[in-house]
């Protein structure tokens, strides 16, 4: 599954094209092996992209990934509150604010505004999201820590997990229906919950390694990079866009990340894809 295969590639040849010196200055990766994993792409209303990665938060730029600040948290997951940016995943060791004595170096929810100063919002120590989307004024997290589903209605200061087991890698929910989500597991690919995440199934369809859901259309993509759509009760391939490694949301804007610092957008469902801007 692609979070684990295709968010894990270690993309080849790189260098950096300038480290971080003492004046501050950000790192910009030439090529992507210092990033290594892309979790996420958030989109700001400013049209600020942003690379929720293992080795911290990076900026797409037209040269590369551009790392923000000095912190290199493992953001396994990330979503956008507005102009706050929540994240999940582990902390940078370096970094002792964002740990819990006698505890697992685990983020819970953090939160940021310009992704430099990190601080908690809840769960600090206890739960690992690999996944995180709001929906219907909900936030659902796939929380890895035991393999279950976490919902909030408060923007993630306070959980209530669900009932249903499963080890998600990623998910999407039903924006006109938050009862209804579609995920990848671990062991078993595309799952999907008609009970917001107390039960999941099996369900048919290509190895997907991301999934996106606007009111336009359910996407996916798989570890080659084709983006599928949900046509109906089947999944049909659309477009083929190599070394995309990341899928993200606007309202209803689709957009795909494609390394070293591309980013396709469609408007349309994922039906037709153009780079943008």
């Amino acid at each position: 599954m692609k979070r684990l295969t295709v968010a894990s590639v270690f993309l080849a040849a790189v260098v950096l094209a300038a480290a971080c010196g003492s004046d501050g200055d950000s790192e910009v990766a030439d090529t992507q092996e210092d990033v290594v994993h892309v979790h996420d792409l958030l989109v700001r209303d400013d049209d600020t992209m942003l690379a929720a990665t293992h080795l911290g938060l990076h900026r797409v730029t037209d040269d590369g990934l551009e790392l923000i600040g000095e912190g290199r948290h493992d953001l396994m997951a990330a979503t956008l509150e507005g102009g706050t940016i929540l994240a999940s995943g582990h902390p940078d060791l370096r970094d002792d604010s964002l740990r819990v004595e006698d505890r697992s170096p685990l983020l819970g929810i953090v939160e940021s505004t310009d992704g430099e100063t990190w601080t908690e919002r809840s769960l600090l120590g206890e739960a690992d999201f690999h996944r995180l989307v709001f929906a219907d004024e909900t936030l659902f997290g796939a929380n890895s820590s035991d393999d279950a589903v976490w919902v909030s209605q408060d923007g993630g200061a306070t959980w209530e997990p669900r009932g249903g087991a499963a080890q998600l890698v990623a998910m999407a929910v039903n924006p006109a229906d938050s009862t209804e989500l579609i995920g990848v597991d671990l062991d078993r690919g595309l799952v999907r919950s008609n009970d917001g995440g107390d039960s999941w199934t099996e369900a048919p369809g290509p190895e997907l390694a991301d999934l996106e859901w606007t009111s336009d259309g359910l996407i996916g993509l798989d570890e080659q990079g084709a983006v599928h759509r949900f046509e109906g009760e089947a999944w049909m391939p659309v477009v083929e866009l190599p070394d995309v490694v990341a899928l993200g949301t606007r309202g209803d804007e689709l957009f795909a990340l494609q390394l070293p610092s591309t980013v396709h957008r469609s408007t349309d469902g994922g039906e037709t894809w153009r780079k943008f801007p």
